[in-house]
């Protein structure tokens, strides 16, 4: 069993890593990665850049561990919540809803994107975040073909009209901050009647 001493630096650690991740998000989704210094994060998270540059070497590495973190949460939680039904068209619908509410909450991490202009339709870089939008567009695909085998969903590639889903609903979240939007329900309304028209369901 570990010494108080050391559980106590442990968990000192872990809060530091904690406070500092969720500080760069912020500083990264306000002023990008080119406008973000370490500087801010610092400030942000109220510590010194000494005990910053203890936990990250680099600007580097804390915004991939950004993006790591956060894209490998977002992708299990809507494959999830994917696989918590049998139709098609529910699937989607359930997949919508995680997606927009875990947008809705962290929304620095979404604006992350929209102000680097990253398209969740194009691979990114970095190998975990490539991994993670592989799964994701792989869950989308696969889903949209099991709805082509219902009769559900539109014949085409299903691939490709997973990456059409994907420019289709961050367009939507891009509209929805932009409007400042914070009822979880009509950005998910609003999403699913442009998915529906996309896969040629009648809604």
């Amino acid at each position: 069993m570990p010494k108080k001493a050391t559980r106590l630096e442990n968990a000192r650690s872990r809060m530091y890593h904690d406070l500092l991740f969720d500080s760069a998000e912020v500083v990264f989704g306000t002023s990008g990665f080119g406008g973000a210094t370490m500087q801010d994060i610092a400030a942000e998270a109220g510590v010194s850049l000494k005990t910053l540059y203890a936990t990250y070497a680099s600007k580097q590495e804390l915004y991939d561990e950004v993006m790591r973190v956060r894209a490998t949460e977002f992708v299990q939680l809507a494959g999830a919540a994917m696989e918590g039904a049998d139709d098609a068209i529910e699937r989607v619908r359930r997949g919508v809803v995680a997606y927009v509410e875990f947008l809705l909450a962290h929304e620095a991490w979404l604006r992350i994107h929209l102000r680097g202009r990253i398209a969740w339709s194009m691979k990114p870089q970095g190998k975990d975040a490539a991994a993670a939008w592989r799964q994701g567009l792989d869950d989308y695909a696969r889903v949209i073909h099991e709805g082509q085998q219902q009769g559900v969903f539109c014949e085409g590639d299903a691939m490709e009209l997973a990456i059409l889903a994907q420019a289709v609903m961050q367009v939507q979240m891009a509209r929805a901050i932009e409007r400042k939007e914070r009822d979880s329900s009509a950005v998910v309304e609003s999403m699913l009647a442009h998915l529906w028209r996309l896969l040629g369901v009648a809604r």
